[in-house]
């Protein structure tokens, strides 16, 4: 028995001929090799039918037989299973080398000639064997992966809030609210609205390093961990929260959890009395489109990411006003370091603007020279479909932008 092959004794071949003695000198290598489960079709048309009926892992294709020959076979074959799964190797002598492209634009994966070499034949036939063997266990794991990044996305969408449900919270407070997440990505972006005890607002918006799988449980573990942070000071003032210390402590707890490589920026962002109290931490700098002077206010969120470090962390803070009419726009690094698709996209200096973050400038900008005044769902849509517009990537990263309006 040839070792190669040693491990296909549970795949199974489909041998077509017309001569009955070359049906059996097939049978024979084949199963010399170990392969003990065989079919076998003496036309064109049987072949068809044996292969829908028994999904072979590999078929050894005559082409010049009765009822339907080799090439019509092959063509059809291909019309239900694909040459990776079921390869095909044809085997003719009637026909010379330069004659058989035909069969190969028809789907086969491979020719022979007769009279063959016996071992020539059995390595063609471990060969594809071998291949698609490993092909199918590829798929059956694309599948897994498939399913499980599908349960990750679920997980991940539980944790984002209904913005429906927010805004007729929030309208309470003279407040409006627009988000955009790409729920389809699986990433590291969340956010969040915690409320004190009296009802006053509290946004949050964060981005855990990394993508896929991991990104969403360590995002499922910061929504958590950001939760039972706030519980501790939720029966607070709006005058005594202190975003600064939130993040602060929250800092500590992503410190005990995370792993070394692992970090979460973030700001949060305290709104009362025409006035935002704010912390933040390696986050693009929020802005503000001011009614009043027609004028974009940045809003720096500098410092070092959370789950660092206990010690040296302090987050940017302050507080600065935030009047009717006034809107803010928060977002994730994803749109900021976004460029053309095809571009690279990389970190500038700080005295250096991104594509992304430019491109925002202008349509900001933009909307400021306009008579018409802007919803904060309106000002989300046109920021988005300015970056579409300009064929910016939005799937090279998780993107995640909250617009708020002082209604």
């Amino acid at each position: 028995m040839n070792k190669a092959t040693k491990n296909h004794s549970d795949m199974s071949v489909l041998i077509v001929d017309d001569v009955d003695l070359h049906l059996h000198i097939l049978q024979d290598i084949v199963l010399d090799m170990g392969i003990y489960k065989t079919f076998t079709a003496r036309n064109g048309q049987e072949a068809i039918e044996a292969a829908k009926e028994h999904r072979p892992d590999l078929i050894l294709l005559d082409l010049d037989m009765p009822v339907m020959n080799g090439f019509e076979a092959c063509y059809n074959i291909r019309e239900f299973a694909d040459k990776v799964t079921m390869p095909i190797i044809v085997i003719t002598g009637k026909y010379k080398t330069e004659d058989i492209e035909p069969v190969y634009k028809m789907g086969a994966n491979d020719y022979l000639e007769k009279p063959f070499n016996v071992t020539e034949i059995k390595n063609r036939i471990a060969f594809h064997l071998e291949y698609s063997k490993l092909a199918k266990k590829l798929g059956i794991l694309e599948n897994y992966i498939h399913e499980d990044l599908q349960i990750a996305r679920t997980i991940q969408k539980r944790s984002f809030p209904d913005v429906d449900i927010e805004n007729t919270k929030l309208s309470k407070h003279g407040l409006s609210l627009a988000a955009y997440l790409d729920e389809e990505q699986l990433g590291g972006d969340t956010w969040n609205i915690l409320y004190l005890a009296c009802g006053t607002p509290v946004f949050c918006i964060m981005d855990i390093t990394g993508h896929g799988i991991n990104s969403a449980i360590n995002n499922s573990y910061v929504t958590s961990m950001l939760q039972s942070v706030f519980k501790e000071s939720r029966h607070l003032s709006p005058q005594d929260f202190q975003p600064r210390i939130f993040l602060e402590q929250l800092n500590e707890k992503l410190c005990e959890h995370f792993q070394i490589g692992t970090f979460c920026t973030g700001s949060c962002f305290l709104i009362r009395d025409n006035s935002i109290q704010y912390a933040g931490c390696a986050m693009p700098a929020s802005k503000i489109i001011k009614k009043s002077s027609n004028e974009i206010q940045n809003i720096k969120c500098d410092g070092i990411p959370m789950g660092v470090t206990k010690s040296g962390f302090t987050p940017s803070n302050d507080r600065i006003e935030f009047k009717k009419g006034d809107i803010l726009i928060m977002t994730t690094d994803g749109l900021t370091e976004s460029a053309p698709k095809g571009d690279t996209i990389y970190t500038a200096p700080d005295n250096i603007k991104l594509p992304g973050e430019m491109l925002l400038e202008e349509e900001l900008d933009a909307i400021i020279n306009e008579t018409k005044e802007p919803s904060a769902q309106e000002t989300l849509d046109r920021i988005i479909s300015r970056f579409k517009e300009k064929k910016f990537d939005l799937k090279s990263d998780d993107i995640t932008v909250l617009t708020i309006k002082n209604i």
